[in-house]
């Protein structure tokens, strides 16, 4: 079996701004990519040096810097590539801001407000694809400013049969708008599902029937038009999980080689 994941580029300008502002040039009429990204080392400057490297006139590349966001100021980046904003607030404020100037952004920060794994695993499901049995779970914690009177619409005891008819005791726990495999943890029976619930806070988690699979292929899509498959691993590298009783996560750095490029700000 082969497992297939998307990750799509947007042009956030035509989202906020169907008057397609002019993109932003420097003073000396250079037009810059930005890269926006969080704690990842190996793709960000790669994708510099590489754009760079092609020495196209008029366009250079360089890390993403900003400080304070003025509202009447725009951005010097014609195009920003964001890597970190689904987990940084002020960067989607300052991603949406941007591509109301003119900037062209990958991703669309505009998407993330309607963007959950569940959401999108059903979408799929109904468009014919294939998606593992898939469940969400109510917070293990009540979220902040939350109490018991919060959650009178809930089921409780929850039927965790049920779950686990449907789902099977081998699969995976996640959260469901989570990105950067924090928090993921690969589940083989009962106990170990149960311990992953209680540390999961109260992040909304979701629990997945793990796949038995040989291949594992990411696609890029841009402008909903162009689609490049990239076979990222093979099961060896896949199926290195984490023990529950030390660290209890998927480690990204040991599921992409170092060789390889390491899309940490992706969904996982």
């Amino acid at each position: 079996m082969t497992l297939c994941r998307t990750l799509v580029a947007t042009k956030g300008g035509t989202v906020s701004n169907p008057g397609r502002p002019v993109a932003p040039e420097d003073e000396g009429g250079m037009k810059k990519i930005g890269v926006l990204f969080g704690m990842e080392n190996s793709f960000p400057g790669a994708l510099v040096e590489h754009i760079n490297a092609r020495k196209i006139d008029g366009i250079e590349a360089e890390f993403v810097e900003t400080g304070a966001v003025i509202m009447n100021k725009p951005p010097r980046y014609a195009v920003i590539v964001d890597r970190i904003s689904h987990d940084i607030p002020f960067y989607r404020a300052f991603l949406k801001h941007a591509a109301l100037n003119g900037a062209i952004l990958i991703n669309n920060p505009f998407w993330w407000s309607a963007d959950d794994k569940f959401f999108n695993y059903t979408l799929a499901e109904k468009m014919g694809v294939a998606v593992p049995p898939t469940v969400i779970l109510p917070h293990k914690k009540h979220p902040e400013g939350t109490t018991d009177r919060s959650m009178r619409n809930l089921q409780y005891p929850l039927d965790w049969d049920a779950v686990f008819a449907y789902v099977g005791e081998h699969g995976f726990m996640k959260p469901v708008d989570g990105g950067g495999w924090r928090d993921v943890y690969h589940i083989h029976n009962r106990e170990e599902f149960f311990s992953a619930y209680d540390q999961s806070r109260d992040l909304c988690m979701l629990y997945q029937k793990a796949v038995d699979f040989n291949e594992y292929f990411r696609c890029y899509v841009v402008g909903q038009k162009k689609v490049h498959t990239f076979n990222c691993a093979t099961r060896s590298r896949i199926s290195i999980a984490v023990s529950l009783g030390n660290s209890s996560f998927l480690s990204s750095s040991a599921i992409f080689p170092t060789n390889m490029p390491n899309p940490t700000g992706m969904r996982a």
